[in-house]
C-alpha cells in the first residue's frame, strides 16, 4: 500500500513502551503517511454514512464470525462499527493490512511476540480489525475500562478525523495513571498512532458538528479480545430457529436409534451396535 510504513525498523518502541508504563498512554507522531489516512478515511467515510438500523453490537465475538457493520444506539454509546474477522475476506484490504502493521508494532511497544493475537491459542485470544464512526451531534462512549487477565492488554488507535477540521466538539479522553483527564484530541493529528492501556477509563465525549453536520469521529484499530465459542454465543444460537433446533434434535435421536449415516449426503445407513 502506497505511502504505509510497512518497515517499522524506523520507529523506536522502547520511548513508547517507557511512556505507557509511566503515565499510560504515548502517540506516536507521524507514523502513518496522510495519503494512506486519506484513502482509508474516505473508504470508511461510504461506508460507516450509509443509512442503517440499530442492531446489538458486538462486543464479544465468536470464532467463524462473518463480517458485518452494525449500528447501535443504547444507554453508553451510540457509534457505528465495522468488524472485519481475520478468518474472513477483508472488508477494505488497505486497512486491514494497515492495521495488522501497526498491532505488531504495538506488540512490540508491549514487549510480548509480535503477532500475537494473530495466531489462535488455546485460552482463544484473537483480534478483529474494526473502523468505527461516531456519528457528529449523536456520536459517544460512556467511560469504561477494558482488560483481559494476565495480559498486558494495550491497544494501539488510528485517528481518522479530527477535532477542528472533522467536528467541533468531544472526542476521546483517558484517565491516565496518575489520575489525570486527559483530552486525546488536542495532541493527535493525521498520521500519528496513539497507543494506550486498555485496563485505564477511557471513552467518547458526545460528537458535536457543525450546525449539527459533519464528518463525526473516525478510527481504525484492531482489537485483541478473548473470542467466544459459537456454541456459547447468544447472537449466534439466537440465529438458529426453532424448526432447526427441532430438526437437530430429531436428527440426533434417529442417529442414537438407527446408527450414524455412512454417507449422510445419499441417506445411508448403518446400524451401530
Amino acid at each position: 500500500m502506497t505511502g504505509l510504513p510497512l518497515d517499522m525498523s524506523a520507529h523506536d518502541p522502547l520511548p513508547l513502551r517507557a511512556r505507557l508504563e509511566q503515565d499510560g498512554y504515548a502517540i506516536g507522531k507521524g507514523m502513518v503517511s496522510v495519503a494512506v489516512i486519506a484513502a482509508i478515511r474516505e473508504f470508511w467515510h461510504k461506508e460507516l454514512s450509509k443509512p442503517r438500523s440499530d442492531s446489538a453490537l458486538i462486543w464479544g465475538p465468536y470464532l467463524g464470525e462473518p463480517n458485518k457493520v452494525i449500528r447501535d444506539s443504547t444507554t453508553t454509546h451510540t457509534m457505528v462499527r465495522a468488524f472485519d474477522m481475520l478468518w474472513n475476506p477483508p472488508m477494505h484490504a488497505p486497512t486491514r493490512e494497515l492495521c495488522l502493521t501497526l498491532s505488531r508494532f504495538r506488540n512490540e511497544v508491549a514487549g510480548i511476540f509480535s503477532h500475537d493475537s494473530e495466531l489462535m491459542t488455546p485460552e482463544r485470544y484473537g483480534a478483529y480489525v474494526t473502523a468505527t464512526l461516531y456519528p457528529p451531534g449523536e456520536g459517544w462512549l460512556v467511560e469504561h475500562e477494558d482488560g483481559v487477565p494476565n495480559r498486558r492488554h494495550w491497544h494501539f488507535l488510528l485517528p481518522l478525523t479530527f477535532r477542528g477540521p472533522d467536528f467541533k466538539e468531544g472526542g476521546l479522553f483517558m484517565i491516565d495513571r496518575h489520575g489525570t483527564r486527559i483530552d486525546v484530541e488536542q495532541h493527535v493529528q493525521a498520521g500519528d498512532v496513539l497507543f494506550f492501556d486498555a485496563n485505564l477509563r477511557h471513552g467518547v465525549d458526545r460528537i458535536i458538528g457543525y450546525d449539527g453536520s459533519g464528518v463525526g469521529r473516525m478510527q481504525c484499530f484492531s482489537i485483541p479480545t478473548i473470542l467466544e465459542l459459537p456454541h456459547a454465543n447468544d447472537r449466534l444460537l439466537e440465529l438458529i430457529s426453532t424448526k432447526r433446533f427441532v430438526k437437530s434434535r430429531l436428527r440426533m435421536i434417529r442417529d442414537r436409534l438407527f446408527g450414524k449415516p455412512v454417507n449422510p449426503h445419499r441417506g445411508f445407513y448403518t446400524y451401530r451396535k
